[in-house]
């Protein structure tokens, strides 16, 4: 009888394994905008069928996998690998594996080492950030070219032997066409600025109150009569 119950225990035993480590393998430095894969391990664990491995990204779980299958008493290593196009939100986020055992009502949790993630981007512009054409007026007496990055770059932008930081010098006598430099230690991009005067600007704005004034004083006078 005794050699029964001792069987029974050492069956149970092998029956519910906890991990002896959960391991996490991925690049701390993404490229934002490419694919860039996470590899979860968790080692010898038992049974496979009540196994749930997670991976979260700054606590938020992103991947989730729970193993059914064959009752398999033996102490198995189960792998997760997960794929995903890193952006500038997952810079300096914490990412970890998670693996978790469902015993019954009870739920048992083997964390891997969190790896904090540094994502970066080569400078790029845009029209939104650096038009091509830059218009100077009457109330518009300063312009600006910046560009995209991670780290933020530099922005110098040269003419007529003037080398002007992001363009926040330029006034109206200095239009022309400019080669504008952006830099940052991943890389560098270049884009032709055209900065042209144009006197009307603000003064449109000016023509619009005067139409609007004389307009309510027409009315006004109609209403007298």
């Amino acid at each position: 009888m005794s050699r029964i119950l001792l069987t029974l225990y050492t069956v149970i035993l092998l029956h519910q394994a906890l991990p002896s480590n959960v391991t996490i393998d991925m690049q701390p430095l993404l490229k934002e905008g490419e694919e860039s894969t996470i590899t979860c391990t968790v080692h010898d664990v038992a049974p496979q069928e009540l196994l749930t491995i997670n991976i979260t990204r700054g606590g938020d779980v992103i991947d989730s996998k729970s193993y059914g299958g064959p009752h398999v008493l033996q102490r198995r290593t189960v792998g997760r690998v997960y794929t995903f196009t890193a952006s500038r939100g997952d810079n300096n986020m914490n990412f970890s594996c998670e693996a978790i055992l469902q015993l019954g009502r009870e739920q048992k949790r083997t964390k891997s080492p969190d790896i904090t993630v540094q994502t970066y981007a080569p400078p790029e512009f845009s029209e939104r950030l650096c038009p091509s054409t830059l218009l100077l007026g009457k109330e518009k007496k300063q312009v600006s070219c910046l560009a995209d990055g991670n780290p933020p770059p530099t922005v110098e932008c040269k003419a007529f032997g003037r080398h002007i930081k992001n363009m926040e010098a330029v006034t109206g006598n200095m239009t022309g066409n400019y080669t504008c430099l952006a830099t940052n230690q991943y890389g560098n991009a270049a884009k032709f600025v055209t900065v042209e005067y144009d006197g009307n600007i603000g003064s449109k704005v000016g023509a619009e109150v005067i139409v609007v004034l004389l307009t309510a004083i027409i009315t006004s006078v109609w209403d007298v009569l």
